[in-house]
């Protein structure tokens, strides 16, 4: 098995808590590139530990699931 993800790094902010990442199951994750591309994680979690770089205020979230597809049209 070899999952798919989408990583991303983040900034903690007061309205978007990161514990909330922590018990994220089952979950549709969307990254839009900045070349236009759209890919859909489907069935994700969040995989990895949540560690905070306290200089910079964020995290790198890893969102790994079965399936992801490229978005068309």
């Amino acid at each position: 098995y070899h999952p798919q993800f989408i990583e991303v790094e983040v900034t903690n902010r007061n309205q978007f808590p990161m514990t909330d990442m922590m018990s994220l199951t089952n979950a549709t994750i969307t990254a839009e590139l900045e070349t236009g591309e759209t890919w859909v994680l489907r069935n994700a979690f969040q995989a990895n530990d949540l560690e905070l770089a306290a200089a910079e205020g964020s995290l790198t979230l890893r969102f790994e699931g079965p399936d992801m597809r490229r978005q068309t049209g």
